[in-house]
């Protein structure tokens, strides 16, 4: 009789085998390289990009105004600005109608930078401003909002230069904002609402002209909300995880990773402006962020889901918050 031996992975004593098959065992080996690279391509893009966004805000040199639209209480301007770094941005203005005479009270301003998606449209949720001025900011992106696949892998340098232009282009909007209108210099207001909160963030802590900070809807670290927002779409966590750290590495979203920024902003204050059911965020990436930051630091818990375009009750509720705010000097 002739005996058979079985062979069996190998593993410390008493552990059963492995039984993975082998297209699963190829599959982790690519992902371990894939994210050892990954790793490895941070650890290099990673560095504090300050220096560049300093160089790349440049001096303005060039600002067209579009006719200015009358509506009543209040005017709009669209106006399109570049620096002689060849850095280009668009923004929308509203100011009341009063602030239009000579010689006009200063009056508070609030920059605002929304969602990719909202971007310019933002105003259309003000509505009247009672007394402040309020700019909504564009991404210094012209690429497809809604790409496909291959429009996506094409869009990737333009995607990660818009990225790093965003901090720069809101300092650059701001030397505008405060040359061209009566802005009172001891209340300018910076609002990162959704995607914008993490480069309010950066341009905060780097500019003390902003007297005071407002993220709405954000949080910390981009690779665990990266991760989290791909749940829905990839759900083996292995891949999931490589997938978001190479699109963490791409975006250079370390450069931009709001908590290590947000502590620079003190002494001025700091708030933050987050849902209680909020979808896209988990939790302790909110409270991440609140921990980054210094005093003064306000954490405030509104009842609803993540802001979105289309949850029009939700971005009006926020508007209302800040502008009452800081209407009433507070």
């Amino acid at each position: 009789m002739s005996w058979r031996v079985r062979s069996r992975p190998a593993g410390p004593p008493g552990l059963p085998p492995l039984g993975l098959k082998p297209e699963r065992t190829r599959a982790l080996r690519i992902l371990a390289v894939a994210a050892l690279l990954s790793v490895v391509g941070a650890s290099y893009l990673a560095r504090v990009q300050e220096s560049y966004f300093a160089e790349r805000k440049g001096k303005l040199v060039s600002a067209d105004c579009e006719p200015a639209q009358d509506a009543g209480a209040y005017v709009d301007v669209l106006a399109s600005l570049r620096s002689d770094t060849g850095l280009a941005l668009r923004l929308a203005v509203r100011r009341p109608v009063e602030a239009l005479d000579r010689p006009a009270p200063r009056r508070p301003l609030i920059v605002l930078l929304g969602g990719v998606q909202t971007g310019l449209d933002a105003l259309r949720y003000v509505g009247a401003t009672d007394g402040a001025i309020v700019a909504a900011v564009g991404y210094p992106y012209e690429g497809p909002l809604r790409p496909s696949a291959l429009e996506f892998v094409r869009a990737i340098p333009d995607m990660r230069r818009a990225i790093l232009d965003t901090p720069a282009a809101l300092q650059l909007a701001l030397d505008w904002l405060l040359a061209e209108y009566g802005v009172d210099p001891t209340r300018v207001e910076l609002c990162g609402v959704s995607l914008g909160s993490p480069f309010a963030c950066v341009a905060g802590a780097l500019d003390p002209r902003f007297t005071r900070v407002w993220a709405i809807h954000g949080a910390a670290d981009p690779y665990a909300l990266l991760e989290y927002s791909l749940r829905s779409r990839v759900g083996w966590g292995p891949l999931r995880e490589v997938v978001a750290r190479i699109l963490w590495v791409l975006a250079d979203a370390p450069s931009v990773a709001p908590e290590r920024y947000v502590g620079r902003i003190a002494p001025r204050p700091f708030v933050m402006l987050n849902a209680e059911d909020d979808e896209r965020l988990p939790r302790a990436a909110v409270l991440e962020l609140y921990a980054a930051a210094r005093e003064p630091r306000e954490l405030v818990w509104l009842p609803g889901e993540h802001v979105n375009p289309k949850r029009t009750e939700v971005v009006r509720q926020l508007v209302e918050i800040v502008l009452a705010r800081v209407n009433a000097g507070r």
